[in-house]
C-alpha cells in the first residue's frame, strides 16, 4: 500500500468482498499461502507459513528527482531481483558523484516493527552490472544513452564503451573523446598485438594513451570510462570519436559535488484474511458470501512478528484458533454475525493474501476453500454418546446436500450400530478422523442402510460398543 495515502476503513462484517477483477494487479501479483487446518471442539485451528514477499511482488523503476532535488544525470538506474522485506518501503537514494566514485546512500530499515533505520550506501564503478542494494534488491545503471560512439574515420570493429565516467571535476555535462590507431593489425581471441589509441580531449586538457591486448578485454580510457573491441582487423591512422556523457547531475554552484537523488519504490501485500463460509453463507444463491474472521497486517500486529516459540520471525508459521464469537480476548474483531463454531457443522475456511489498489479498492488472492467439520474430542465411557440433531428433520437448512445425522462422545475404537424400531439391522458407522488422521468423538451417518437407500421417517435405535463400554439410545427421522 502507499505510503502516507489515506488507507480505508476496514469494515467487520465484509460480506461479499470477491476478486475485484476490474482491478489491474501489475504492480503486484496476489497468491494465497498453503493452509493446513485442524478441527477441535467448537473451534477451528489454521496453520500457514508466511509467504515470502519474493513470491508476490514485482519492483517498479526508479522514481527520478524529488520536489526539492530535480533529477540532472543522463542516467536513468533500474531495478531488478525479488523484494524480501517484510513491508512496504520507499527509499530516498542520494547519488554523490566525485573524481573518483559515485556512491548512492540511502536509509534501511532495521525494525519493521519500529521502523528504525540506518544508512547505508553503495559505490557504483561500472554500467550494465547489478548490484546488491537492499532487501533483494539489485539496482545497475545502464549505459544505454551515456556513451555516443560517432564513428569518424573508424573502419575497424566497432568499440564497446562502459564504466562510469566520473569526470566531475569539469561543469560540462558531456566531453568528447578523439581516439587514433597509431599501430594497426588483426586484433584475435587468441593473441597477443601491440595496437595503441591514443586519446585527447578537444580542449587537450586531458590525453593519453590506450593499448589494446586482446579482443574484448576491457581496458580503462579515462577516470573510469572503460572500453573494448571484438576481434577484427585496425588499419593505422583511422580515428574515431565518442561523447561521454556524465552519468548523473552536473557540479552545482561553487563547485558543490553533483548530487541527484532519486527512490526506490518496493511493494509487498497489506497482511492476510482468514475467510469463514458457514451454513447460513451458503444459502445464498452466490458462492462468494462468506465472513471474515480476522485481518492480519504484516506490519501492524504485534503478534505477527512471533512465531510460536516466541522468536520473532517475518517469515515464519502464522497460527490462528477460530471460535467465533468468545469475548474477543484475543485482540482480533471477529465478524459479529460469525457466531459460535458449532460442532458437527460443516466449514469452509480459506486464507487469503490481501492488498489496497491504487483507488482503495481491496484486491485479494484466489479463494482456495477447504472443508472442516468441528468436533469434540473422543470420550473415556459410552455413557455420554447421545445423537444430533435429534429429530433429525430432511432438507433441513444444515443439510446442504448431504444428509447426516452425528453421534457425539464417541469413544475411540467404538463402533455405533443402527437398528429400526423392530430391531431389523440397518448399518453401522466409526468415529470420523481429523484432517490429521486424529479421531475425533464423532460418527456421522448419512441416512442410509447398509445398501445404500434412504431411511424412511420412524423411531431408531442405536448401540455404542467398545472398550468404552456399551450404551443403547433412541432417536426420531421425519422425511
Amino acid at each position: 500500500m502507499p505510503k502516507g495515502s489515506m488507507r480505508p476503513v476496514f469494515l467487520l462484517p465484509l460480506l461479499s468482498i470477491g476478486l475485484c477483477a476490474g482491478i489491474a494487479l501489475a504492480d503486484i501479483n496476489l497468491v494465497p499461502p498453503d493452509v493446513d487446518l485442524k478441527e477441535g471442539d467448537r473451534q477451528v485451528e489454521l496453520f500457514w507459513r508466511d509467504l515470502r514477499p519474493e513470491s508476490l511482488v514485482t519492483l517498479p523503476e526508479p522514481q527520478l528527482g524529488l520536489p526539492q532535488f530535480p533529477w540532472r544525470g543522463e542516467a536513468r538506474p533500474t531495478v531488478t531481483g525479488f523484494y524480501m522485506g517484510a513491508c512496504d518501503w520507499d527509499a530516498s537514494v542520494t547519488v554523490i558523484s566525485s573524481a573518483d566514485s559515485v556512491t548512492f546512500s540511502w536509509g534501511e530499515i532495521t525494525d519493521w516493527r519500529t521502523k528504525a533505520t540506518r544508512t547505508k550506501s553503495l559505490r557504483i564503478d561500472e554500467t550494465d552490472f547489478n548490484y546488491d542494494f537492499s532487501f533483494g534488491i539489485r539496482i545497475a545503471v545502464p549505459s544505454t544513452g551515456l556513451f555516443d560512439y560517432r564513428g569518424g574515420h573508424w573502419n575497424g570493429p566497432e568499440p564497446v564503451f562502459h564504466g562510469i565516467y566520473r569526470g566531475g571535476a569539469s561543469s560540462d555535462t558531456s566531453v568528447v573523446f578523439n581516439l587514433k590507431c597509431v599501430s594497426g593489425g588483426e586484433l584475435g581471441t587468441d593473441q597477443d598485438t601491440n595496437i595503441t589509441l591514443d586519446w585527447y580531449t578537444p580542449n587537450h586538457t586531458e590525453s593519453g594513451s590506450v593499448v589494446i591486448t586482446r579482443a574484448g578485454r576491457s581496458v580503462e580510457v579515462s577516470r573510469g570510462l572503460r572500453v573494448f573491441f571484438p576481434a577484427g582487423e585496425f588499419n593505422s591512422g583511422e580515428s574515431l570519436s565518442v561523447d561521454v556523457k556524465l552519468p548523473f547531475g552536473k557540479v552545482g554552484p561553487g563547485g558543490d559535488p553533483p548530487n541527484d537523488q532519486f527512490k526506490v519504490r518496493a511493494r509487498t501485500f497489506e497482511g492476510y484474511l482468514v475467510l469463514r463460509r458457514s451454513v447460513e453463507d451458503r444459502q445464498t444463491p452466490s458462492d462468494t458470501m462468506y465472513k471474515v474472521i480476522v485481518d492480519l497486517k504484516r506490519c501492524e500486529d504485534p503478534e505477527f512478528f512471533a512465531d510460536p516459540s516466541g522468536n520473532q520471525d517475518p517469515f515464519g508459521e502464522r497460527y490462528f484458533v477460530d471460535k467465533g464469537v468468545h469475548g474477543g480476548g484475543t485482540g482480533v474483531t471477529p465478524d459479529s454475525t460469525a457466531r459460535v463454531v458449532i460442532n458437527g457443522f460443516p466449514y469452509d475456511y480459506s486464507v487469503v493474501t490481501y492488498d489496497w489498489a491504487s483507488d482503495y479498492s481491496l484486491i485479494m488472492s484466489p479463494i482456495r476453500w477447504t472443508k472442516v467439520y468441528p468436533a469434540a474430542a473422543s470420550a473415556l465411557t459410552a455413557d455420554a454418546v447421545h445423537v444430533v440433531p435429534n429429530p433429525y428433520v430432511f432438507r433441513a437448512g444444515w443439510e446442504q446436500g448431504e444428509a447426516k445425522l452425528q453421534f457425539l462422545n464417541v469413544p475411540q475404537g467404538a463402533t455405533v450400530r443402527i437398528f429400526d424400531a423392530s430391531g431389523g439391522y440397518i448399518n453401522k458407522v466409526t468415529p470420523t478422523r481429523r484432517l490429521d488422521g486424529s479421531q475425533t468423538g464423532a460418527a456421522d451417518w448419512n441416512l442410509r442402510d447398509s445398501d445404500g437407500k434412504q431411511v424412511v421417517s420412524g423411531i431408531y435405535i442405536f448401540r455404542v460398543d467398545g472398550e468404552g463400554g456399551s450404551k443403547m439410545g433412541r432417536f426420531i427421522v421425519v422425511r
